[in-house]
């Protein structure tokens, strides 16, 4: 099937023209309200990824690269009970870490720490 000139011309327009409307949110999207923020500190030698776990339930909330700190907006909801943990699992491999047991409240900010080795990680505030 070929495309006429005359026809490629305004499909170039109609695709630029909603091509804002398909780009991914801003990963620094603000703090709704209800919300709780989680910040994990990568002392560690490489990328982690960080999950929430809820019971046998796993979300993931990104990645932190070597160095540096990200801050996660969650739902008060979801880290509002009781058997919610963090997992750190770095990317070379090494054994995961997962945190002890913590709840937020809407607005609270809770930090963790990666270590160089990940099993000497810990919650910070």
């Amino acid at each position: 099937m070929m495309i006429h000139r005359g026809v490629f011309a305004p499909m170039l327009v109609v695709l630029t023209a909603c091509a804002p409307a398909l780009q991914a949110p801003p990963s620094g999207s603000p703090m709704k309200p209800g919300d709780a923020s989680i910040e994990v500190v990568n002392d560690h030698l490489s990328t982690v990824t960080a999950y929430l776990l809820r019971g046998s339930d796993r979300f993931r909330l990104g990645e932190v690269e070597v160095n540096a700190t990200k801050r996660f907006h969650v739902s008060a909801l979801l880290v509002g009970a009781p058997d919610v943990r963090l997992r750190l699992q770095p990317h070379d491999l090494e054994s995961p870490y997962d945190s002890e047991p913590f709840t937020a409240e809407p607005g609270q900010r809770i930090a963790f720490r990666v270590g160089q080795h990940v099993a000497s990680s810990l919650r910070i505030w």
